[in-house]
């Protein structure tokens, strides 16, 4: 039996495992809550219901195509064992993922049970990071290559391994996963749909505007393209985003060979879709940057942790209008506009004088993507 993994790639349009999965023959798709990462700090009821929005709809989307998503609660590869002792697996399709330490960890506890156990275990790349890289020469020329690849249609059906039934997936609530923390009211929506209906409305409407106002909270709410969360769950492939927005840069050109306002902002966009992975990249070949100082002759710089300033801070109770303001926006909708999130942790780490480690953590929590 075939098994595709879902991770960080909560789609079926341009998902090459899945692709795969419909020419090699009957497949599981699942899911895993994985009570690990669950756990973590970081995570949040917010980004929970993100994520369940978004099964929802895959699980919509696969049964269009003949299947169906299973999901499971528990350890990896635990789970993948209590599968392969019912129905041996004989492949394990998935995308790469460059997450956290958590995440890391777990992918290498997969690959090893995956030898113990004789499963091939196959995983694509999906962005632009790129493992086991040596240095950052021609990285830029590797990513433009890989952005520019095909564009994956969906399959056209899906065989589904097992006893057929399709039977409804198991979504799990916070309070039965015991995810705590703040409920953020006002978040986005998850779904593959979502995104490329967002991605449609900032390459035709909204984005006209987006490099004269994308600094600003106020304009930057609306002008920015506000997929920074379906990317990071894999609701839409950098790569469609990439290419979607190329396609519409020449669009506009063969319209008006000089565009004042869409294609300075066009091309802004284009280089920070490129930001985005240089600085994946710069996590996937040093992980200990989500823990430790990158110049760690600063380690004991900060020793002392003011707890009254860091609750202030958190709850956007500083005295600091901006500060305050952008910290009660975030705690509401999950996401704010890249320049105050640099100013927040700025604040932070400067003003406050507070190691960075625990402030980065709540930021973690608060923001969707």
């Amino acid at each position: 039996m075939i098994v595709v993994w879902f991770k960080k790639d909560l789609r079926v349009y341009d998902h090459k495992p899945l692709s795969l999965a419909s020419q090699l023959g009957p497949a599981q798709f699942i899911y895993v809550y994985e009570q690990e990462l669950l756990n973590e700090a970081s995570y949040s009821p917010a980004k929970h219901s993100f994520l369940n929005d978004s099964l929802a709809e895959l699980d919509q989307n696969l049964r269009k195509l003949g299947a169906s998503l299973t999901t499971f609660r528990g350890t990896l590869p635990g789970v993948f064992a209590q599968i392969h002792s019912r129905t041996p697996i004989t492949l394990l399709l998935s995308h790469e993922e460059t997450g956290n330490h958590l995440s890391y960890r777990r992918d290498i506890r997969v690959k090893e049970w995956c030898r113990e156990a004789g499963v091939k275990w196959q995983e694509f790349p999906q962005t632009g990071v790129i493992r086991a890289l040596k240095n950052r020469d021609g990285w830029a020329r590797s990513w433009n290559k890989r952005m520019n690849e095909a564009i994956i249609p969906a399959p056209n059906s899906l065989n589904l391994a097992g006893d057929n039934t399709r039977k409804d997936p198991t979504l799990y609530t916070p309070s039965e996963l015991g995810v705590k923390g703040l409920v953020q009211d006002k978040i986005q929506k998850g779904g593959e749909s979502q995104a490329h209906a967002l991605l449609q409305s900032f390459l035709t409407e909204r984005g006209k505007g987006y490099s004269s106002e994308m600094s600003s909270p106020i304009t930057a709410e609306n002008s920015r393209s506000r997929l920074s969360t379906y990317l990071a769950y894999g609701n839409i492939s950098i790569k469609s985003v990439f290419q979607a927005t190329q396609q519409r840069q020449e669009e506009i050109k063969s319209i008006n060979p000089k565009p004042k306002y869409w294609g300075r902002s066009l091309s802004a966009f284009s280089g920070r879709l490129r930001w985005h992975y240089h600085f994946m990249q710069k996590l996937e070949d040093e992980p200990s940057l989500e823990h430790f100082n990158l110049n760690r002759g600063f380690d004991e710089l900060r020793s002392e942790f003011d707890e009254e300033k860091f609750e202030a801070w958190k709850l956007g109770e500083t005295g600091y209008p901006i500060i305050d303001a952008c910290m009660k926006y975030l705690r509401q909708t999950g996401w704010i506009n890249f320049r105050m999130r640099a100013m927040l942790v700025s604040f932070s780490s400067y003003h406050l004088w507070l190691p960075w480690q625990r402030p980065a953590e709540y930021l973690a929590e608060l923001f969707l993507d």
